[in-house]
């Protein structure tokens, strides 16, 4: 009988290999994109699935993106859809310091084999098969009544970025470990974050990847998404999804961008990429790494975490737009212009969680501080997403922001973070250039985003913290004065109709 080998493993531990990966089926077992870690491996009576890809940037990517849905799993994803994301962790072999994915070995069956697209050898899909023929069976597959969690399959691969939802990277689950019920999942991350923060990346329908010349070759083949999308319904039915999660991302913001930097900070202490391969990751991804690696004690993954979260929270506000009945009546090709807020700024280090503050022992500074600085970032997003909407310059009104933010971040106490806020209200808040920042004015758009400001700053942070008095700052509020006044006050309650449901 033959001994099975051992290999010790950073965050796993010490786990037996029971079958290499030429007894694997698909792509796994191509030599050219899987090393010799590859296989089945089990510990403690459960399998696991270890991938050791050739491709330094896959593994990067699957990696990031496994990480990142885990904490979705953890903070977001309701119980019964956390199957429906198979990820894989990073991890790195410790004898031969080798980085490999690890993930629980699923029972389950690859889409080819269930919509007969499979190639001759069964193993793999066949793309020319689907391109020619696939349509209708992938209408019969998704109009299947009993299907779950195909909605939440797709909508999280397009949060990371993931195109590749062709029908090796998607699979049912065994039925029979969950009562019978037809469960879908996707596996497979590896296409995540291509082109993933660069400006012609704004609609998760469109990817950057099949635009242009290259692009349009790509998209011919390789445009799995349309499979989907293309169907009766599926489009309303992920717009719901997304929807429904909506409110759930925005209220979790900090553990979100905190989990994310945690992610981040795993992936970098396995991977230690040198600047090639930084340079090369920001080709392919868009996201600047480079000040964050090589500096990791500047604690700049933490920019870099709010980018991806923003970057999120508007494809996912995109998403949750298909829900709306107006733009269901929209052509796909409409969307495509759909614009998403600047990430204008960042904040620095924080510490604490100002979204669950403890009201029986005093408030830190930092966490009201922090508060108070995410405030005023959503602020000059929903001021930016304003001005967009009218095409008018946001010149003026970015540089008071500004300014707030910035006497906001070197204030050392509550109180002078409260009194920047007065400052900033009554129009004595000097800007980088000694600017005094002045009245509002009279536009429309200032009144929207002044407005915004208030709401946002204000008021949010006294309902997250409540023990603290806000009353002389409401008050003092330039905003509070305007409302008294009649035309300008029914300006104010005009913008809050329009811009309520789309903007707050």
């Amino acid at each position: 009988m033959e001994t099975e080998q051992e290999f010790e493993f950073t965050y796993f531990g010490s786990m037996k290999r029971k079958e290499d990966g030429s007894k694997l089926g698909g792509k796994n077992a191509r030599a050219k994109i899987s090393g010799s870690l590859t296989g089945i491996y089990k510990k403690n009576g459960q399998e696991y699935f270890v991938k050791q890809p050739t491709d330094a940037l896959e593994t990067f990517t699957e990696g990031l993106a496994g990480e990142i849905i885990e904490v979705f799993k953890k903070q977001l994803i309701r119980d019964n859809y956390k199957k429906c994301l198979a990820t894989a962790s990073i991890d790195c072999e410790k004898e031969t310091n080798t980085t490999v994915l690890i993930q629980k070995f699923l029972k389950l069956t690859e889409l080819h084999k269930i919509l007969e697209t499979s190639n001759d050898k069964g193993r793999e899909r066949s793309n020319w098969t689907e391109m020619s023929s696939g349509k209708k069976k992938y209408d019969d597959f998704l109009l299947d009544g009993e299907l779950n969690g195909m909605t939440h399959a797709v909508l999280y691969s397009l949060l990371v970025g993931d195109y590749s939802l062709h029908s090796s990277n998607v699979a049912l689950l065994d039925s029979s470990l969950y009562n019978g019920e037809r469960w879908v999942t996707k596996i497979d991350f590896g296409a995540a974050f291509r082109f993933y923060d660069k400006n012609d990346n704004n609609n998760p329908l469109y990817p950057a990847e099949y635009k242009g010349i290259k692009g349009a070759i790509k998209k011919v083949y390789k445009d799995y998404l349309r499979y989907y999308i293309g169907t009766d319904g599926f489009l309303q039915m992920l717009g719901e999804t997304a929807t429904s999660y909506l409110d759930a991302f925005r209220a979790q913001r900090v553990p979100l961008e905190i989990g994310i930097e945690n992610a981040l900070i795993k992936i970098f202490s396995v991977i230690k990429p040198g600047v090639d391969e930084l340079k090369d990751i920001y080709k392919l991804t868009g996201i600047d790494l480079t000040k964050a690696s090589l500096h990791p004690d500047n604690d700049s993954f933490e920019e870099n975490a709010m980018i991806i979260y923003q970057t999120m929270l508007t494809r996912l506000h995109s998403l949750a737009s298909l829900n709306d009945p107006i733009l269901q009546k929209k052509s796909l090709e409409q969307l495509e212009s759909t614009k998403r807020p600047a990430k204008l700024f960042r904040s620095n280090s924080y510490e604490g969680n100002p979204l669950n503050p403890d009201t029986s022992s005093p408030i830190l500074d930092r966490d009201f501080k922090r508060y108070v600085i995410l405030s005023i970032e959503t602020y000059l997003d929903n001021e930016q997403r304003t001005y967009e909407h009218y095409g008018v310059a946001g010149k003026n009104g970015k540089r008071r922001a500004t300014a707030l933010l910035n006497r906001v971040k070197g204030a050392d106490s509550t109180d002078n973070v409260k009194q920047a806020i007065s400052n900033y209200f009554n129009g004595r808040l000097k800007d980088e250039d000694g600017n005094i920042s002045g009245s509002i004015g009279t536009k429309y758009t200032s009144y929207v985003s002044f407005l915004l400001g208030h709401l946002l700053t204000v008021e949010r942070a006294a309902e997250y913290y409540p023990d603290i008095n806000w009353d002389d700052v409401r008050e003092q509020s330039y905003f509070q004065k305007m409302m008294k006044k009649p035309a300008e006050g029914t300006l104010i309650n005009d913008a809050i109709k329009s811009f309520s449901r789309d903007v707050i």
